[in-house]
């Protein structure tokens, strides 16, 4: 594998598909937001993208617990995730933490606009993609593992399930159906590499192509972890 290649990794649930021995391949990552390792989403701690709010309420000291619980977080995050985020974040553990702003949609469009790319964010792109575009800009074609790339609801181990469902009625200050045309052709026209994100949640490690074509390296580096790696089209 190139020593220089960079991880992403979201923060979708996977319950059947152990993919930490994949992703600590990669020794440069990002996670983002409540994203700790040892939720089935590897162990290696690099660095943390937060958003604004979260930022604001973890550096460069941890507020109380009866202020990181209010404003909302208990009523959008799992408490029993949030009691074990809180308990366990320490800004000691990863090489980086830092404020991935949202606030860059329009310098992103301008840059989808370059590639003539035919889709662009009408509302604020979520910390993942300020991810992916921030590693872009640095000249890096990452790997992205756990966003999701189809229409499906949404799901991660931290956020409530209704969160999501106001996704679907669009009623969220973001735009999910842009995000996932912009992610796919970003993979499409080379400018990241999600063929982790095409893994389903299966036991035997197995790629749902959807339409999209995988990376082989990837794919190789899949096969020199798992016995058996499927490859549907």
């Amino acid at each position: 594998m190139e020593p220089d290649r960079e991880l992403i990794i979201g923060n979708k649930t996977y319950k059947k598909l152990q993919p930490s021995d994949f992703l600590d391949l990669f020794k440069k990552n990002t996670r983002c937001n409540m994203g700790l390792p040892g939720n089935n989403n590897g162990t290696i701690c690099d660095r943390l993208a937060l958003f604004h709010d979260l930022f604001d309420r973890l550096m460069p000291k941890k507020v109380s617990w009866a202020k990181f619980l209010s404003e909302g977080y208990k009523d959008t995050y799992k408490i029993e995730y949030l009691k074990l985020f809180y308990n366990n974040f320490n800004p000691s553990d990863f090489n980086s933490v830092y404020y991935a702003s949202g606030d860059h949609g329009p310098s992103y469009n301008s840059l989808l606009s370059s590639w003539e790319c035919p889709y662009s964010f009408r509302k604020r792109p979520r910390t993942g993609l300020a991810v992916i575009f921030d590693k872009i800009l640095q000249g890096i074609r990452p790997v992205v593992f756990g966003f999701s790339i189809n229409s499906e609801i949404r799901e991660t181990f931290y956020v409530k399930d209704y969160i999501f469902q106001g996704d679907e009625k669009g009623i969220t200050c973001h735009n999910k159906d842009d995000e996932l045309k912009i992610i796919r052709w970003l993979h499409e026209n080379n400018k990241i590499d999600i063929t982790p994100c095409m893994l389903q949640d299966c036991e035997v490690p197995t790629i749902n192509c959807e339409g999209l074509k995988p990376s082989q390296d990837t794919v190789d580096l899949l096969k020199s972890v798992y016995p058996e790696v499927r490859i549907q089209p």
